[in-house]
């Protein structure tokens, strides 16, 4: 099985579907868009809103179930909760690998 074959098939088992068997995906309130393509507007001077298309898992076990499918599969994730979900959804984000670079620190030899 290739790669992709894997990611499709562990979600197909554990993310919330659509009618036709895709993940659904979570998207901004109209709120936060508006306030998403103001601060992109004035920062980059063109608007750039949408959304961050994270894949929904419906409960914290379903989405520890899938991490531990991915990490049988090579991948590091850990699962946390959706700060924008009213129903109280699960996201998957990187583990950190140990030996790699913190975020805002400089890279070995790069240093100011």
């Amino acid at each position: 099985m290739t790669g992709r074959e894997t990611t499709v098939a562990i979600l197909a088992r554990h993310a919330r579907l659509n009618r036709h068997g895709t993940p659904i995906r979570c998207q901004p309130g109209a709120e936060e868009l508006r306030e998403r393509r103001e601060h992109v507007t004035a920062r980059v001077g063109r608007e750039r809103p949408g959304a961050d298309w994270k894949v929904i898992y419906d409960s914290r076990a379903e989405a520890e179930a899938a991490a531990a499918e991915f990490a049988a599969a090579g991948h590091r994730f850990r699962p946390y909760p959706c700060a924008r979900s009213r129903s109280g959804h699960y996201h998957l984000t990187t583990e950190p690998v140990a030996g790699h670079r913190e975020a805002g620190r400089p890279a070995p030899g790069k240093e100011r």
